[in-house]
């Protein structure tokens, strides 16, 4: 493994493969509530708006997952996340391809029992078969969050084999501006979570 760059600022500008290879394991940054709505982003969306938290040092101790996108990359057939976590937690994030698509974090109510520690750590892709990979509508993608808080989904261990049942604890993160351009989805929903985890006050 690459040691980090010797005299390398956490300030300095850096690209995100950096992160991934272990170049860079800092950065400064600012902390924004929600994303200012446009349907097509042609320039830095929180210009002039006053960050929550400003100048943050952030220290980078693990990637759990880094994968470029590409336009010729085909969708999946099923609909596909990543499942990681350590110890009590468990996440799932949605596997985005390309436009038109979704983003989607969500967290689940307990860690699993059926997946050992080290895959559980390192992160392993799971499928929903009984869940549709689309949306409805003209574009055909996903303009809502397919899992309700506390909803029970069956999921296969690497699209393959028997179903096995997770539990959804709390939506942190959905999405559909980020990851297009123009946004496909005409309805303005605030990105994020539409309703606070009940461990949080609203």
């Amino acid at each position: 493994m690459p040691d980090p760059k010797v005299g390398n600022a956490c300030d300095d500008p850096l690209a995100l493969p950096e992160l991934a290879a272990r170049l860079r394991i800092c950065f400064i940054g600012n902390v924004f509530r929600g994303i200012p709505y446009e349907q097509q982003y042609e320039h830095w969306p929180w210009e002039g708006v006053r960050p929550v938290l400003r100048n943050v040092p952030v220290s980078v101790e693990r990637i759990v997952h880094f994968r470029p996108f590409a336009e010729t990359m085909n969708y999946p057939d099923t609909l596909t996340y990543l499942l990681f976590g350590a110890g009590n937690e468990a996440h799932m994030v949605y596997h985005q391809t390309k436009m038109p698509d979704y983003d989607h974090m969500a967290s689940l109510q307990a860690a699993l029992s059926w997946l050992p520690d080290d895959m559980f750590a390192a992160g392993v892709m799971v499928d929903l078969p009984d869940v549709p990979r689309l949306g409805t509508g003209e574009q055909r993608v996903r303009c809502t969050n397919p899992f309700e808080d506390g909803a029970t989904v069956q999921v296969r261990y690497r699209s393959a084999g028997s179903r096995r049942p997770v539990t959804i604890g709390h939506s942190y993160w959905f999405c559909t501006r980020v990851c297009n351009y123009p946004d496909p989805c005409t309805e303005y929903k605030p990105c994020g979570s539409a309703t606070p985890p009940k461990h949080m006050p609203a």
